[in-house]
């Protein structure tokens, strides 16, 4: 089975051992073996290392914990060529980037990606703890009633906030919101830059699951920021990670840009 560089996919022991961060692992080994991490959007290395005997494949869309990086149509495009050619599975980790956060009510539909199963949770619940994995056709009967299962699983409360989550986000014009605030969101953090390219690096990610790499001090960034008001946090050593809620609106955005603003020059020119 394979993973790629930068993911974080959860804190099981199966789960920390498709995770390819060594802050993660360092203090539950030994982990599973027989899993590989390849270089995150390499297509040369997944061409060299998948063969006849992968069984797995296990990626995120957009890297979470892993600095906000989307995974790219290329790499995506040689996956599938590959899984055609190999008959492995591909397992779409959604947990962060699922449920509408990138503008699609899974990140994976961006890419044209057909998974086999999907990994999906947090805001799934709409607040409540909720967690699921999805399978196709193929896969349906690998587990019968009463194989699997997990202690909170499925209560009715948090199943009635899921199913009316799902109701509310997979609507077509809610979604097209999304992307609408995420425009506005990126041109406020492009409008930062044109303040401090000295410090901001690069702005990327898809809907609102946005990142921000700046040069130096994120830690600092994110105290003063919650000082000011803003709740941010900083992610792979660099960057600012922003998940604002999907529903925020200009408002939300212009009073972020004035207290952001408001750090950065706290922070960086002082």
């Amino acid at each position: 089975m394979f993973s790629l560089s930068g993911s974080f996919h959860g804190r099981s022991i199966g789960a920390l051992s498709l995770t390819a961060q060594e802050k993660y692992q360092k203090n539950f080994r030994p982990l599973l073996s027989h899993i590989r991490h390849l270089p995150f959007n390499d297509v040369d290395e997944l061409e060299k290392n998948i063969d006849q005997s992968t069984a797995a494949f296990f990626l995120e869309p957009i890297k979470g914990e892993g600095g906000v990086i989307p995974i790219s149509q290329v790499f995506i495009e040689k996956l599938m060529d590959l899984k055609r050619r190999f008959n492995f599975l591909i397992v779409v980790d959604e947990i962060q980037s699922g449920v509408g956060r990138t503008g699609k009510f899974y990140a994976y539909e961006r890419f044209g990606l057909k998974p086999d199963l999907v990994a999906t949770a947090k805001a799934l619940g709409g607040g409540l703890p909720l967690g699921a994995f999805i399978v196709s056709d193929a896969l349906k009967d690998v587990f019968g009633p009463g194989e699997h299962g997990t202690t909170f699983g499925g209560n009715p409360l948090c199943c009635a906030a899921g199913l009316a989550t799902v109701g509310i986000i997979s609507d077509e014009d809610f979604l097209l919101s999304v992307d609408k605030t995420s425009n506005a969101f990126i041109s406020m953090l492009y409008e930062l830059k044109e303040e401090f390219d000295d410090v901001i690096e690069e702005i990327r990610g898809m809907g609102l699951m946005l990142g921000v790499d700046i040069a130096e001090k994120g830690p600092e960034v994110v105290t003063a920021a919650i000082d000011n008001g803003l709740i941010v946090n900083v992610t792979a050593g660099k960057t600012l990670r922003f998940l604002p809620p999907l529903i925020i609106t200009n408002d939300h955005i212009s009073e972020a840009y004035q207290k952001l603003r408001k750090t950065f020059r706290a922070i960086y020119r002082t």
